[in-house]
C-alpha cells in the first residue's frame, strides 16, 4: 500500500547564481539543481547542467539564499570518498549544513519542471555517512542496521545548527552517521552526539524524510537536539538507529514532531526511543514502537511541559528495573500530558503489562487507554484489571524488540475507535495521511480506523 504524505510547495523565488568556477550567471533563476550522474557544465542551472554534488549547491557562494535546491536520486555523501584512502577527523567532521531560507528537496528522477511531479518514495535521495564505503548497504545505498556501519564514517550527517524554519530538507534518506566519541559522553569537546543530525541553536525544518541505520557513541542515535533548538520534524520515521542516550532522539531542547513512526531503535542507557533531558517536546500522531534501551524502553520524558496526543507507545522494551522510574513504555515527568494515546504491550524487566511497564512517574492523562492504569481524568479507560486492549491488528512481543514488526492500526472491534477527545486534535489527517476525524470522533492513537493499511520499505 501507498504512504500519503504532506509536501511543502513554495511560491517561486527569483534570483541569479553566480558560479566562481565558470564566471557566468545562471539562468534558473527560483531552482538549483543537483544530480549526481549529470554530464553537462555541472552549474546547477538545469538538470543537464547539474552539480554532481551536493555541497556545491549549499555553498553560500553558488547558492544565496532564498532557493530551491532539487536533489535526483542518487546517493551523497558530505566529503567525496574518491579522494582519501582512510578518512581523518577533519573529513569526518564535513556535514550536509542546512541554511536559513534554502529548502532542499529530494526524490527526483532528473527531468522534472514541476516540484509536484517528484516522488520521494520511488526516487530515493540517500544523504549518507559511509564516506570510506566500508558498511554494509542495500542496493539503494541505505545502512539498514547499526550491525553493518563500517569504520571512519561521517560523524553526522546532517547539521541543522544556527538554521532558521525555513532551512527545509524535505525528501531525504539520513543514515550512515557514526558519531563515535573519544572519551565519555559529556566530556566538552570529545563527545558527539547525533549521527544523522546534529542540531544547536537551530530550528529547521524536516518533512517527508528517513532516518534509518545512525549511530552515536553519546547521545541520539539518528537526531540530536541541544540548546536554544525548535527543530520540527513531519512525516518522518526514525528506525533501527542506536545511541547510549536516545537510541534514535535525544533532546534538551524545544522539539516538535508530528506523523512520525520511531520504531527499532535501541539505546544502551535510557530512552530507547526518544531520551527528553528538557525543554517541551510536543509529540503528535505517533508511533513508538519496538525500541530497547536499559530504561525507558519507548520515551525518557523529563520534561514537565512535554504534550503527547494520539500516540501509541506499544512493544518497547526496558531491560532493568533497577530504579523507580524505569519503565518499558515511557518514564514521564510530572504534568506532561498524555492525551488520546494508548499505551499497551510495554515490558519492564521480564513482566509485560503492568502499571510500571506502561509509565512511571505521574504525567496528566485525559482519553486514554493504558494497561494496567486506571488513571484519573477524563475519558480515560479503567485497565488497573484485565480489560479489552485497544485490539490492535497485530501486536509485537515487546521481548522481540528491537523490532520493525507489528501492526498497531485498531481492529474494526477495538474499543479505541471513536474513544477520543476532538478538543485535543488539531491535525487534519492522521499518520495515514487519510482524515484525521471520521464518525465525528476522533480514534485513540495515530490512525484512524476507516483508513487503508500502510506499508513501507522499511517494515521487516
Amino acid at each position: 500500500m501507498r504512504v500519503h504524505f504532506i509536501t511543502l510547495a513554495l511560491l517561486p523565488l527569483v534570483f541569479a547564481v553566480i558560479n566562481p568556477a565558470s564566471a557566468e550567471t545562471l539562468t534558473a533563476v527560483s531552482v538549483v539543481y543537483v544530480n549526481a550522474n549529470a554530464s553537462g557544465k555541472n552549474n546547477g542551472s538545469s538538470w543537464e547542467n547539474a552539480y554532481i554534488d551536493l555541497q556545491d549547491a549549499l555553498s553560500a557562494d553558488n547558492t544565496p539564499a532564498p532557493a530551491q535546491i532539487w536533489v535526483a536520486a542518487g546517493i551523497y555523501k558530505p566529503v567525496d570518498p574518491a579522494v582519501f584512502g582512510s578518512p581523518t577527523i577533519t573529513e569526518r567532521e564535513q556535514s550536509f549544513n542546512l541554511r536559513s531560507g534554502i529548502v532542499l528537496y529530494g526524490g527526483f528522477l532528473g527531468d522534472e519542471s514541476e516540484l509536484n511531479q517528484r516522488d520521494w518514495e520511488s526516487n530515493l535521495t540517500v544523504l549518507s555517512g559511509d564516506i570510506a564505503n566500508s558498511s554494509v548497504v542495500d542496493p539503494s545505498g541505505v545502512v539498514r542496521t547499526t550491525n553493518g556501519l563500517g569504520g571512519g564514517n561521517s560523524y553526522s550527517v546532517v547539521t541543522g545548527s544556527g538554521a532558521a524554519a525555513n532551512a527545509v530538507l524535505d525528501g531525504f534518506i539520513i543514515t550512515g552517521g557514526w558519531a563515535e566519541s573519544a572519551t565519555s559522553c559529556g566530556v566538552a569537546g570529545t563527545s558527539r552526539h547525533g549521527a544523522g543530525l546534529y542540531n544547536v541553536a537551530g530550528s529547521p525544518t524536516v518533512l517527508n524524510a528517513v532516518l534509518i541505520g545512525n549511530k552515536a557513541g553519546c547521545f541520539g542515535g539518528a537526531v540530536y537536539n541541544g540548546p536554544s533548538s525548535q527543530p520540527t520534524f513531519e512525516n518522518v520515521q526514525v528506525i533501527s538507529n542506536a545511541a547510549s542516550g536516545g537510541g534514535g532522539v535525544y533532546s534538551e531542547s524545544g522539539l516538535e514532531m508530528m506523523r512520525v513512526r520511531i520504531s527499532n531503535n535501541v539505546a544502551s542507557g535510557g530512552g530507547g526511543g526518544i531520551f527528553i533531558g528538557s525543554g517541551t517536546m510536543t509529540l503528535s500522531n505517533a508511533v513508538i514502537t519496538g525500541n530497547l534501551a536499559s530504561s525507558s524502553g519507548g520515551i525518557s520524558n523529563g520534561s514537565n511541559s512535554s504534550t503527547l496526543t494520539n500516540v501509541v507507545i506499544a512493544s518497547n522494551r526496558a531491560t532493568s528495573t533497577s530504579t523507580s522510574i524505569t519503565s518499558g513504555g515511557i518514564s514521564s515527568a510530572t504534568d506532561a500530558q498524555i492525551l488520546n494515546s494508548i499505551i499497551w504491550g510495554n515490558q519492564r524487566g521480564t513482566v509485560v503489562g503492568s502499571a510500571s511497564s506502561s509509565f512511571t512517574g505521574s504525567p496528566i492523562v485525559r482519553y486514554s487507554l493504558i494497561q494496567g492504569r486506571n488513571p484519573e481524568g477524563d475519558g480515560n479507560f479503567d485497565c488497573s484489571e484485565p480489560c479489552p486492549g485497544p485490539q490492535f491488528l497485530e501486536l509485537l512481543d515487546p521481548g522481540l524488540a528491537p523490532s520493525l514488526a507489528g501492526n498497531f492500526r485498531l481492529d474494526s472491534g477495538s474499543p479505541a475507535i471513536d474513544a477520543g477527545s476532538n478538543n485535543f486534535v488539531d491535525a487534519e489527517i492522521d499518520l495515514d495521511g487519510f482524515p484525521r476525524i471520521q464518525n465525528g470522533i476522533v480514534d485513540l492513537g495515530p490512525y484512524e480506523s476507516e483508513g487503508p493499511l500502510f506499508h513501507d520499505r522499511f517494515e521487516e
